[in-house]
């Protein structure tokens, strides 16, 4: 089934989490069993790197049907949901005389389908149904969750370029991409790489700043080992937060660090821009039918940042290092892909334990953190630190 964008909150999606998944890897109807299953054993079987989308340098697979390395390529994998709003910027892309569009399409109603036919036009290899794109989802590593991965395969036959989701305010900047490789062959210098990460794996530190609730600029690399967290804190996930927060005070030579995502107002003007270019504004009049002053009067972002760094504010003054990353940068660059999740790494950027959720137990109405979910957290710190 399709993932239709709930307007009427548009605001909050731009907010925080544009590129991260608000996952339901949870147990918000079991007891008894819940608590004696591994804590983080669900969430990472639905994303690993086997789920998530094969990463940048990868030989892509071949696809039956289609010659890789002929020409530029671009390989769109869908497993169970996709925004429709995407389907405008396929049927540019797939006009493209320099471009071949291939679209996985597995576990699709006939609705979908038939979308998605109209959208690559006459070209029967363009999409690929089931059985056969259930299979190709798997040799390109993308799960149902996950999902829709977009790859571009270059004339070597190699994966150069792949984003996770389709995140409206990066729409614009996903078409530079691709229209620049179609064009040349190669992506654009600063193209912004989503690498996939997992244990043992070393991340790429970012090259772009992240921000203080004071909204200074601060650089992220290596030199201490760190346990970010990644979401809000209020809610449901305060009693994850708060079993962090005790994990901090028994860990002093690691930094905590609470990691929010706040767009800014270049992503208000990112969506407005792409509604009006490719037909999302027709189709939702009620959102976009009003000048660019009167959608930013509803949608500034300056009060959204100025208001979470103030609920963070408490957080860094008690030890917390709170870092925004602005127009979620840091989410794709790491691949981020839910929120209220824990990232591990040393002191050189190696992958102690993988961004993943936090587990709670909803079954009672009130969240009840995993039993053994802190202990798990200590164990691999202590790991980390030798001790």
């Amino acid at each position: 089934m399709r993932r239709f964008v709930a307007w009427a909150l548009l605001a909050s999606v731009l907010c925080v989490f544009g590129g991260a998944i608000t996952a339901r890897a949870q147990c918000e109807t079991c007891s008894g069993i819940w608590e004696t299953e591994p804590p983080f054993e669900q969430f990472q079987t639905l994303f690993n790197p086997h789920t998530v989308g094969l990463p940048v340098g990868t030989v892509a697979p071949p696809i039956e049907g289609v010659e890789l390395g002929e020409g530029c390529t671009l390989v769109l994998a869908i497993h169970t949901t996709y925004d429709p709003d995407y389907l405008p910027l396929v049927a540019a892309w797939a006009a493209m005389p320099d471009l071949k569009v291939v679209i996985f399409a597995a576990s699709l109603s006939a609705t979908d389908l038939h979308d998605l036919r109209q959208t690559v036009g006459d070209d029967a290899s363009a999409l690929i149904t089931d059985p056969q794109a259930t299979i190709q989802c798997a040799t390109y590593h993308v799960g149902p969750r996950p999902s829709p991965v977009t790859f571009l395969v270059d004339r070597t036959g190699t994966i150069v370029y792949r984003r996770r989701g389709f995140p409206l305010y990066a729409a614009l900047e996903l078409d530079r991409i691709v229209r620049a490789f179609a064009a040349s062959g190669r992506i654009p210098a600063d193209a912004l790489i989503q690498h996939v990460s997992w244990y043992g794996d070393t991340v790429s530190w970012p090259d772009f700043p992240l921000h203080t609730v004071s909204r200074e600029p601060v650089a992220l690399s290596p030199g201490h080992p760190r346990l970010f967290y990644f979401g809000p804190a209020s809610g449901v996930n305060a009693v994850a937060f708060a079993q962090l927060d005790a994990l901090r005070t028994e860990y002093p030579e690691v930094e905590f660090v609470w990691l929010l995502a706040c767009n800014t107002n270049d992503s208000v003007r990112a969506v407005y821009d792409y509604a009006h270019a490719y037909g999302i504004a027709e189709a939702h009049p009620e959102i976009y039918d009003v000048s660019f002053e009167e959608f930013f009067f509803h949608y500034d972002r300056n009060p959204v940042f100025a208001r979470l760094a103030e609920e963070a504010r408490p957080a860094a003054e008690d030890g917390w290092t709170v870092l925004f990353d602005l127009d979620n940068l840091l989410v794709a660059h790491w691949n981020l892909y839910v929120s209220r999740s824990v990232l591990i790494l040393d002191s050189d950027g190696t992958v102690w334990f993988p961004c993943t959720l936090f587990p709670l137990n909803l079954a009672s109405g009130s969240p009840v953190p995993h039993p053994q979910a802190a202990s798990e957290f200590a164990k691999t710190l202590d790991e980390m630190l030798g001790q």
